[in-house]
């Protein structure tokens, strides 16, 4: 495998000839990456507006039965902005936006952002104590909130920040008028409640002067981590990283024409949708479909429903509609490109080669760090080159920081091996990091190859490819080390993806009595039908040997009938981790692997008292 996603001269020089005819758009968006005049304005509504001017009667958004042109989006977005204003909101004010996957989250965001209000893009799975949190972190004094999650703020305790302001956007999926909606939020709460389509009806549609008074240092978004483990933290998106991202998204790599429509079904609350596919389409004045929700079953009537030509996909997304059982429609659609993230090596290209694309667009970035990668020469399994500079390290697996040589700089790995990806922090590229700031001076690295040098530590494996481009690997954390190895756990699971039965894999380490290291494990979730019974642990441990060495196979096996996700689909591995196989608290099958008999044995409490007393070797 590493060796065929190795880049040659051969193939580089073929690629490379293939870009000749976007050289001119290529160098604006690495000039969009490059900004760095405080005095510029910039930003997301500064472009929406010229998008609007150059393209005001093409469509610019897509949802259900509703088509909203440039123009339309961009006078609704600015009847909202005109209320908000003439409501007290002002550039630097905290906006809290609440709505699900719809048009109007849209307007939101753009009304805010044409302030120069920042946009904290509230979880809409997110209730209680999260959601509390969330809030607190960043203390908005103004919410935009759908009626479809009121009960998501009522149930909170109040107040959760002083004298608060809800507009109220009303959701027609929900059955209860917005004016009783607004009457039960006055009943319970001390939120002054008002009613969009009320409250922009008499605004008017023209642009404000404000969107040409944002540099690249104000905060556009306040976007949270997705909460894998722990409480989420507030990302700062500023306006000039959002500049960086439409320039190397839309311009730079993605090859999107204005009469393209490329379709999101992953949360707008989250960057890769909001500011990625988006961004990318706003660069093309092409057309931006969205969805409520995610539906495998449905996915591709949707693309023809929309006319879609590119989709935007993220985590394993893309897992999901491959594991669909195969269908006329698979190739009925018009898509050929593809703009995202996490697409594995292991499902790349079955997932071309059944569906029909043409492009792979894959990139690598957080809402929370400083560098970005995209797969502008569309090679298979990496996530391209980037315009910012960075290192692959070579780290202690113990401590999981950078190793240091006798000189005290960091170490480089060759082309092949896998390193920590760091990012240097500079002007051209800021680390805009976290509301906490003591959560962002965590991951800065310093004096790594030069003394006052500031590096982001990104917490990512990646494999140098050659040719400045590299492959995501692991997170840090879900690589382990066992029998003296290092194992990257979703090497191991693109292999156990390969089998047959095997509908969804999660692997991990996990400590085990009287060993040193972490043995792996894999949660399993099976394709319906079909079970882990004797004869089938056996044809399992076979194929692991035959794919894997033996250090890689894991030690135990969990299967269960689901496999819980975050919204942006990336596998929850830390409470499969703390739970590894506590048999008074997995309720699943449990497996012990067996190297005497080659197979898969039921873990029961004998095994677990013979690991507690040093007994049996795994």
């Amino acid at each position: 495998m590493v060796n065929q996603d190795l880049i040659t001269w051969p193939l580089f020089l073929k690629k490379g000839l293939q870009l000749i005819p976007r050289v001119p758009q290529i160098l604006e968006g690495i000039r969009l990456t490059r900004l760095d005049n405080p005095s510029q304005p910039v930003g997301l509504g500064l472009e929406f507006e010229a998008a609007a001017l150059d393209n005001p009667k093409g469509v610019a958004l897509l949802y259900e039965n509703m088509r909203y042109t440039y123009g339309e989006l961009n006078s609704k977005a600015n009847q909202l902005a005109h209320h908000l204003r003439s409501s007290g909101v002002t550039k630097g004010d905290v906006v809290g936006i609440l709505i699900e996957n719809r048009p109007e989250l849209l307007i939101s965001v753009l009304a805010v952002a044409k302030l120069g209000a920042i946009c904290a893009m509230l979880n809409t799975k997110q209730t209680k104590k999260n959601l509390a949190t969330s809030i607190q972190l960043v203390a908005p004094t103004t919410f935009l909130v759908g009626q479809e999650l009121i009960n998501h703020l009522l149930d909170l305790p109040t107040p959760i920040i002083p004298a608060p302001v809800l507009i109220v956007i009303d959701d027609p999926e929900t059955e209860t008028s917005v004016g009783d909606t607004l009457a039960i939020i006055d009943q319970q709460s001390d939120y002054a409640s008002q009613n969009f389509l009320e409250a922009i009806l008499d605004q008017p549609t023209q642009d404000l002067d404000t969107s040409k008074k944002i540099y690249l240092h104000d905060p556009c978004f306040y976007i949270y981590t997705s909460g894998t483990s722990g409480l989420p933290k507030a990302g700062v998106l500023t306006h000039g990283r959002w500049m960086r991202i439409y320039g190397g998204v839309g311009k730079l790599a993605i090859n999107l024409q204005q009469d393209d429509v490329l379709y999101a079904t992953m949360p707008l609350f989250h960057a890769t949708a909001l500011c990625v596919c988006w961004s990318g389409v706003i660069a093309a004045r092409a057309g931006f479909a969205i969805s409520r929700r995610f539906s495998a079953s449905q996915f591709w009537h949707d693309c023809i429903r929309y006319h879609a030509t590119a989709i935007g996909y993220v985590g394993d997304l893309c897992r999901f509609l491959l594991v669909q059982p195969p269908r006329e429609i698979d190739n009925k659609h018009q898509v050929k490109t593809m703009l995202g993230n996490g697409l594995r090596p292991a499902i790349w290209e079955k997932f071309k080669n059944r569906f029909g694309i043409q492009y792979v667009y894959e990139f690598y970035g957080a809402s929370d760090g400083n560098v970005g990668f995209f797969n502008l020469m569309n090679f298979n399994n990496t996530v391209g080159f980037s315009p910012n500079r960075y290192e692959l390290v070579a780290i202690d697996q113990d401590t999981e920081l950078p190793i240091r040589n006798d000189a005290g700089w960091f170490v480089r790995v060759k082309k092949g091996d896998i390193g920590l990806l760091i990012s240097e922090i500079s002007t051209h590229f800021p680390l805009d990091g976290y509301t906490d700031k003591s959560e962002t001076e965590k991951r800065i690295l310093k004096n790594a190859f030069e003394t006052g040098d500031r590096w982001l530590n990104t917490g990512d494996l990646m494999r140098d490819l050659g040719f400045w481009h590299t492959q995501f690997i692991d997170r840090v954390g879900d690589s382990y080390r066992w029998l003296g190895e290092n194992v990257s756990s979703q090497q191991i699971e693109n292999t156990i993806l390969e089998y047959p039965s095997v509908r969804q894999a999660v692997v991990y380490g996990v400590k085990v009595p009287h060993h040193e290291g972490r043995a792996g494990m894999a949660t399993l979730q099976l394709m319906r039908g079909t079970s882990l019974r004797s004869d089938e642990r056996r044809q399992f441990a076979y194929f692991l040997q035959a794919n894997m060495p033996n250090y890689a196979i894991p030690r135990f096996i969990r299967v269960t009938s689901r496999i819980d996700r975050t919204e942006t689909f990336k596998l929850k591995k830390r409470k499969l981790q703390r739970e590894a196989y506590d048999l008074d608290i997995v309720a699943d099958a449990l497996y012990v692997f067996n190297p005497k008999r080659q197979t898969y044995d039921v873990f029961k409490k004998s095994h677990l008292e013979a690991l507690d007393q040093g007994s049996l070797r795994c």
